[in-house]
């Protein structure tokens, strides 16, 4: 037993010795040129290193480097800069002088996905001939062998073109990669914009074979919380997965297999985006239960809320139409997308609605609902129609159809008396700018007892009053 103690310390001293002797006789600040060499020649990215290098030995033979920027060609900002970064090296290669990273840790790291951080052509840029080196399979990003990334406390500032920026906040991210490209990734952050919060925790495996051209993921675990403005007080949660595939030709990410929940409501299906001047997107989801209440937090008001005058409120002026921000719709007009939706049971301001089928699409600012149809109050209906938002003021055309709907139910449902009671049909065109039929909803509210809707449309007119006695 002695024996083996004293074998084991006369190890410990000579690996102690030889490491100290090795941190003595290499100087890490010999490697700057090779590392700044070696990145531009496998990424085409430019590497620089403020301030000297140096040795940290416990608990892992690193370099250590002070504040660091990578920068893409003719950009005008760097895509990544840090206060810190840490190169966890092999030992034995040192022996002959040559580095090999395990693993790269960066500490309070700015990410930057802007336009200016983005690569610049070069008007004086050789043309390179048919076959292009990108093109081929030799993986040349990989020649710089890193193991291991880590990133802590560090920020994502992401934007296209000339939208806001978001900023994703405190990312901590761990990834993993093997000989054969295959990586594992842990990553946690959170994004704060417009007073709500959402912090997230995502698992994958990533398929990096044929990076940067395409990558393949499979997330395995995902977990998210939604709390702040507008957001009721036990906050949205829940989980998902999901298989991911970008492809970096048609700039497009699709999406399959998805499997997402928030507080009690499940959606399943598939998406896609294909980024470029005019996004698009595709959405097919499916769901057996979308509690839309549990979501927006609405409750149904006790008897005692019900009892109580509604409040008269003064319509807010407006100088211009275009100033209303229920018509500043414009946003619709920098996108293209399909939706379609299926569920079993809806949940919506207290009432149940089944078999709910949505298909829409937008066509930069034309946004036409193909199908809105459901089951709703011992009835069904059925809301086809359009919205044309190309101009400052909106277009709306409606084609309802509504089957034995019970209107007492809906009323109450939208916090109006239950002056107008019985089953309710209608089939009828309706066409308009979203502030020409306003009053319906305000006279009735306001009457009380006496109750005058009117709302007239060139194609469409209803016009009823109800004394008193008919009231509820």
């Amino acid at each position: 037993m002695r024996r083996l103690l004293t074998t084991l310390v006369i190890l410990l001293v000579v690996l102690v010795a030889g490491m100290s002797a090795l941190v003595l006789l290499v100087n890490p600040n010999d490697f700057r040129g090779y590392m700044i060499k070696k990145v531009e020649q496998s990424s085409g990215y430019h590497l620089t290193l403020e301030g000297d290098l140096r040795w940290h030995v416990w608990p892992q033979l690193s370099i250590l480097a002070g504040r660091m920027t990578l920068t893409a060609p003719g950009a005008a900002a760097p895509a990544v800069s840090a206060d810190n970064m840490r190169l966890d090296v092999k030992l034995l290669p040192l022996l002959s002088h040559q580095l090999y990273v395990k693993q790269v840790m960066l500490k309070n790291a700015v990410i930057r996905l802007t336009p200016d951080s983005a690569e610049q052509n070069q008007p004086d840029a050789p043309i390179a001939p048919g076959g292009n080196q990108a093109d081929d399979g030799s993986g040349s990003l990989w020649k710089f062998d890193i193991d291991n990334l880590r990133v802590v406390d560090s920020l994502l500032i992401w934007q296209r073109a000339n939208n806001e920026q978001i900023n994703v906040r405190d990312i901590n991210l761990t990834l993993q990669q093997n000989d054969k490209h295959q990586a594992q990734i842990e990553l946690s952050s959170r994004v704060n914009r417009d007073q709500r919060d959402l912090s997230f925790n995502l698992a994958a495996n990533l398929d990096l074979q044929q990076f940067p051209r395409q990558i393949g993921a499979q997330v395995t675990q995902f977990s998210y919380q939604l709390e702040g403005a507008d957001i009721l007080a036990g906050a949205i949660k829940g989980e998902g997965s999901v298989q991911a595939v970008y492809q970096q030709a048609s700039q497009q990410i699709v999406l399959s297999q998805l499997m997402l929940s928030a507080n009690d409501s499940q959606l399943t299906g598939s998406a896609s985006a294909q980024f470029g001047p005019v996004p698009a997107y595709t959405l097919d989801l499916s769901a057996t239960q979308l509690n839309l209440d549990a979501l927006s937090g609405w409750q149904t008001k006790t008897p005692d809320e019900e009892k109580l005058p509604p409040p008269v409120t003064a319509s807010p002026v407006i100088a211009n139409q275009a100033d209303d921000p229920q018509q500043n719709l414009q946003v619709l007009r920098d996108f293209n997308a399909q939706l379609k939706l299926k569920a079993d049971q809806v949940t919506y301001r207290g009432m149940s609605i089944n078999q709910l089928a949505v298909q829409a699409s937008n066509q930069q600012g034309l946004m036409t609902v193909t199908t809105l149809s459901g089951k709703l109050a011992s009835g069904d209906f059925s809301l086809p129609g359009s919205m044309d938002a190309r101009t400052d003021k909106p277009l709306i055309k409606l084609q309802p159809q509504l089957r034995q709907i019970e209107l007492g139910e809906v009323l109450k449902a939208f916090d109006m008396p239950s002056a107008l009671t019985g089953t309710f049909n209608m089939q009828g065109d309706f066409e308009r700018r979203p502030s020409q039929c306003q009053g319906f909803r305000t006279s009735l509210a306001r009457n009380g007892g006496a109750v005058h809707a009117e709302c007239a449309t060139s194609w469409f007119e209803y016009s009823t009053a109800y004394p008193a006695s008919r009231g509820a």
